[in-house]
């Protein structure tokens, strides 16, 4: 049985812009996840690590889950938080300065 993040794996795609368009998707998406299924995305948004422009736009899911689960309680959650605070740590050392 095929989930819903095989095949569509952002991090799966060696070229950029359909890395990018997957991460864009993935972004509008957002809003619609519960905890659990944002759980199972999570590392396969976090294993981008394409351009600046896909690191931007990991950067901004990471500030939307932050924003999102920062005063929510729960397992799920507090693993989240964890994934999106190293996240955004990492891309503090951002080489392309208008990511950081």
């Amino acid at each position: 049985m095929m989930t819903v993040t095989e095949g569509f794996a952002p991090s799966s795609y060696r070229d950029s812009q359909t890395q990018l368009i997957c991460l864009k998707i993935t972004h509008s998406i957002l809003e619609r996840l519960t905890a659990e299924q944002l759980l199972t995305w999570l590392p396969i948004i976090t294993a981008c690590d394409g351009g600046p422009p896909s690191r931007l736009i990991v950067n901004s899911i990471m500030m939307w889950v932050y924003d999102t689960y920062c005063e929510e309680k729960g397992t799920d959650t507090t693993e989240i938080m964890n994934i999106a605070r190293l996240r955004l740590i990492k891309g503090l050392t951002d080489p392309t300065l208008t990511n950081r």
